[in-house]
């Protein structure tokens, strides 16, 4: 169960005076994207599976062979990983309703001397959301 981080206690972890109150959870976690997905590529080329980068797919013909139409030509397999990210338009119609965005986020400044100060006191993953 998480708990109500005051003013205080939560720009003492944030090192930021922008926040008021958070709810801490820590049974909570976060990751990071990159290295999950070279992962999840590393064990799935172990297993045999091949991957098709830079091909975009221009259709998917579904059946007891799957094939996957490109600019370029066609790649058939029994199984596939469809890895599109959420604007994949109308190339799976069955499974659009269930594909949404996720947003991330990343800013960058001018160099500055005072970015020791800046980083939070934890590593752990935070998000914010507004009513």
């Amino acid at each position: 169960m998480g708990r109500l981080l005051k003013a205080k206690e939560m720009q003492a972890k944030l090192r930021s005076p922008h926040y008021l109150a958070a709810l801490e959870d820590p049974l909570s976690g976060h990751i990071h994207p990159l290295n999950y997905t070279l992962g999840l590529a590393q064990a799935a080329q172990a297993a045999g599976a091949k991957l098709f980068t830079q091909s975009c797919v221009t259709k998917v013909e579904q059946g007891n062979t799957i094939k996957l139409h490109t600019a370029h030509g066609k790649v058939s397999a029994k199984f596939l990983l469809l890895s599109g990210g959420a604007y994949l338009g109308g190339l799976t119609p069955p499974i659009a309703g269930y594909i949404m965005p996720a947003g991330t986020y990343i800013i960058a400044t001018e160099p500055r001397d005072d970015v020791a100060a800046l980083i939070p006191a934890t590593r752990r993953g935070r998000f914010e959301t507004s009513c």
